[in-house]
C-alpha cells in the first residue's frame, strides 16, 4: 500500500531556490579565484588568446569539485574578462 504525503510546494520552491541561490554563488566565487591564481591566463586572455577559457572553466570546475555547470562558467568567465 502506497502512502501519500502531502507536501507545501511552496517550501519545496523555497528550498529550490535556496539551493540555486547557493549554486550561482558557488560559481561566482569559483570563478573569482581562479581569476585571481591565473594571472598569466588573464593576460593571454585579454591579449587574444581565448582559447585559456577552456583552462580556467576546467580549474573551476576542480574548485568545484565538478558541481558547476560549464556553460554557466563559461559565461561568468567572459563577462569578467570582456568587462
Amino acid at each position: 500500500m502506497e502512502r501519500h504525503v502531502e507536501t507545501d510546494p511552496v517550501a519545496e520552491l523555497e528550498a529550490v531556490c535556496h539551493g540555486l541561490r547557493d549554486r550561482i554563488h558557488a560559481d561566482r566565487n569559483a570563478v573569482d579565484d581562479v581569476l585571481l591564481e591565473s594571472p598569466k591566463q588573464v593576460e593571454q586572455y585579454k591579449g587574444g588568446k581565448t582559447t585559456v577559457l577552456g583552462y580556467l572553466v576546467g580549474q573551476a570546475m576542480k574548485a568545484t569539485r565538478g558541481q558547476a555547470n560549464p556553460q554557466s562558467l563559461n559565461q561568468l568567465f567572459k563577462q569578467k574578462l570582456d568587462s
